[in-house]
């Protein structure tokens, strides 16, 4: 492994992403004795002072393949696996909400086995804030990327695609806020938790434009509706407007049942 790892870096230096020369320290990190233009302008732009972690090779990372093999991969592609992984873990917590707000028993009910549906439903909103806020930091290992601790908190003026990355992070703070004030819900009581808690439909709503309209590469390139990512995104985007739409008519039927007893 340690000898296709090698191999791995090797070629990334033979395509000029990566460090030449590489000696092993104790402390973990690597000493780049020869740097290409690329690299050494992320350890000056970074102030890494010329170290980087193991696994990293500039602005790539080493990574572990689908059969075992070490795989190249940039910041910015590992970014956009991040961030389609946070988008699938939001839209999987927003349908088990849609389910928990009309009393759906897993037991009576698919999969007729005992599934705590609101313990589920918490850890994948504490997943999809983890993932959410590790996608654009990647972005700052990149050498070509030009994003610095500012274009994250705040992209407005980011070097990329400011609009879209700025309602990325809009749809980040809205998630990491029903996180917290999900977990302090015995403080606000359930009424106002309950009302609080609505943001996160917002919260999709701008992680779905910022997935659509964002190019992955970064490069300002059209929209491509039918690539697989977007498909991706789509098909996620339909699903919680699915979803809502079911929930509100399931709403809209309780109501006339009760009217109609009445």
């Amino acid at each position: 492994m340690v000898r296709q790892v090698r191999e791995a870096r090797a070629a990334a230096n033979h395509n000029g992403s990566g460090p030449i020369g590489n000696r092993n320290h104790k402390d973990g990190t690597t000493k780049i004795t020869k740097t290409t233009k690329t690299t050494r302008g992320l350890c000056d732009l970074r102030g890494l002072c010329g170290f980087y972690p193991r696994g990293l090779c500039g602005s790539v990372f080493v990574v572990q393949g689908l059969r075992g093999q070490p795989k190249v991969i940039s910041a910015i592609e590992l970014s956009s696996d991040i961030g389609l992984i946070a988008l699938g873990l939001l839209t999987t917590n927003v349908l088990l909400g849609l389910l928990l707000s009309v009393g759906y028993n897993p037991v009576r009910r698919w999969p007729r086995r005992r599934v705590k549906l609101f313990t589920v439903h918490n850890w994948t909103g504490y997943t999809a804030l983890a993932a959410a806020s590790l996608h654009p930091i990647v972005i700052l290992f990149s050498a070509t990327a030009g994003f610095g601790l500012r274009d994250i908190v705040w992209p407005i003026w980011s070097p990329s695609q400011p609009v879209e990355n700025t309602i990325g992070a809009v749809g980040l703070y809205l998630v990491a806020f029903a996180v917290l004030t999900s977990y302090f819900r015995h403080v606000f009581g359930f009424h106002r938790w309950k009302q609080l808690h609505y943001t996160t439909y917002a919260a999709a709503v701008a992680f779905f434009i910022h997935s659509l309209l964002t190019d992955p590469q970064l490069k300002n390139r059209p929209v491509d509706w039918i690539d697989a990512e977007k498909l991706f995104v789509e098909v996620c985007m339909l699903l919680v407007a699915g979803g809502t739409i079911w929930r509100v008519l399931h709403a809209r039927r309780l109501r006339h049942r009760a009217q109609v007893g009445t």
